[in-house]
């Protein structure tokens, strides 16, 4: 993270021994590993908070998207039925006027039926022999 390397660390610690001292030194740590510790939590929970709040702005779109995409099939779905609806009342009233305006079946037929042929009756051949 910043990038130090030994001889950076020996220095810092020999400034550390001179400025606080080495019997306040463990003190000096620990307060300061506190307040890293603290600053630590703040700063997962600020990405918690804004991880959430993103959560729910995209669970909002998804809403939305899912909502709008039900109104489009509703929508489409919608005209084919009504349509389908006007089509067969308009053919339920066709068929009841053709009931209204057609004749009576009981008349005969126009057409005459052939007659039925009758084979020609042969006199049955007899088995018997000429001598």
């Amino acid at each position: 993270m910043f990038d130090f390397g030994w001889q950076e660390f020996m220095v810092v610690a020999f400034v550390l021994v001179l400025v606080v001292g080495p019997k306040d030194l463990p003190r000096a740590f620990k307060g300061f590993t506190k307040a890293v510790g603290k600053m630590r939590g703040m700063a997962q929970e600020f990405r918690n908070s804004l991880m959430e709040a993103a959560d729910q702005e995209e669970l909002r779109e998804v809403k939305q998207a899912i909502a709008d995409t039900k109104d489009d099939l509703m929508a489409a779905t919608k005209d084919p039925l009504e349509q389908i609806k006007v089509a067969q009342s308009s053919f339920e009233e066709s068929v009841a006027e053709a009931k209204r305006n057609a004749p009576e079946t009981t008349a005969k037929p126009t057409v005459k039926p052939k007659p039925k042929k009758t084979p020609k009756k042969t006199p049955p051949k007899t088995n018997k022999k000429k001598t």
